[in-house]
């Protein structure tokens, strides 16, 4: 086991740049090379190109916006807008290693308004790497928990894109503000942010996103799964139904007479994510509260919704707790 300075086990680290000139929104005959960006998941892809900077085996990890979202690409991409691209020196160490390494490890942002992850802070950073054997033997336990973790990360994207169909197929009854409540996180200070996992996680614009904490508190959860938190400032739109811990930071969305599930198929709605974006005002960063008493809630059928939720959020926290094994056997092995 010794320790190394990232950028000494990397043969390069690649900062993206602006988008290529053949691009196309949709995969074709032509254009079959994913164009990265930074994201989350299949949001990461913003379309196609007919031209690569990266062949193949490589690891991103998203520098702006939701930084420190890490991938492992085995096919070539061309990545795009300061996203960071690694390629591994082989004779140092496994890419797929490499990926479960920082996947384990909390890569830290800076910056006041807009959070970033820079090329020097990466090639900075420091791991302990064992052996190549060692590395192997590890990439051979972790990779059946990984595989589980794909299997049910399929079951998630199915079950929402179900819901998401449902909901653009209903009809708009009455505006949203007359059944919900839209309780917002508590704003803390500074000093209130520990780094002790152990904690309770703060909800902010990342973990909303992935469901990763980088800050943690002393206060017990004051949300849970199954709860809908919405999105208005900053990432207006964005929502989760699977995370729990302390928000600070968006709507906790509440109702006496619909169900969260009805709540959710109700955001989700293609009508009300305009109307979202359409009331986002701001430079920098962008505010949505106006758009509280535009969007409408649909004639959704509870039984139906309800069932499907419940399937995603219990999906959701198997998932989670995969990856939770997985990061904890990475620590332990090496």
């Amino acid at each position: 086991m010794a320790i190394y300075k990232l950028g000494d086990i990397v043969s390069e680290i690649i900062v993206g740049g602006d988008k290529p000139k053949n691009f196309s929104k949709s995969r074709n005959e032509k254009y079959t090379i994913p164009v990265v960006s930074n994201g989350t998941g299949v949001s990461q892809i913003m379309g196609y190109t007919d031209k690569t900077k990266i062949i193949n085996n490589c690891i991103t990890i998203s520098a702006r916006g939701t930084v420190g979202y890490i991938s492992f690409w085995k096919k070539p991409i061309f990545p795009i807008v300061r996203l960071i691209t690694l390629k591994c020196d082989i004779q140092k160490v496994n890419e797929k290693f490499l990926f479960y390494k920082l996947n384990s490890t909390f890569i830290f942002s800076t910056g006041a308004v807009q959070k970033q992850i820079t090329k020097p802070m990466i090639a900075k950073l420091l791991l302990e790497i064992p052996s190549l054997e060692e590395q192997q033997k590890i990439i051979d336990i972790i990779e059946p928990i990984e595989n589980e973790i794909k299997y049910f990360s399929k079951i998630i994207v199915k079950l929402e894109l179900l819901l998401r169909q449902y909901s653009n197929n209903l009809k708009k009854i009455e505006k949203i503000i007359n059944l919900i409540e839209f309780n917002k996180g508590t704003i803390l200070k500074s000093k209130n942010f520990k780094y002790d996992s152990k904690l309770t996680g703060f909800i902010d614009i990342k973990s909303l996103s992935n469901n990763v904490f980088t800050k943690f508190v002393e206060f017990s959860p004051n949300c849970f799964f199954g709860d809908i938190l919405l999105s208005l400032d900053g990432t207006p739109g964005r929502i989760s139904y699977s995370i729990q811990g302390f928000n600070g930071y968006a709507y906790n969305l509440k109702s006496k007479t619909i169900s969260n599930s009805q709540i959710y198929v109700d955001i989700i709605n293609n009508k009300n994510q305009r109307i979202i974006s359409n009331n986002s005002n701001g430079t920098t960063i962008k505010h949505a509260t106006k758009a509280k008493e535009k969007m409408w809630h649909f004639n959704s059928d509870k039984k139906i919704t309800d069932s499907i939720l419940q399937a995603l959020v219990i999906s959701k926290k198997i998932h989670n707790n995969l990856e939770d094994i997985k990061c904890n056997l990475i620590r332990c092995l090496n």
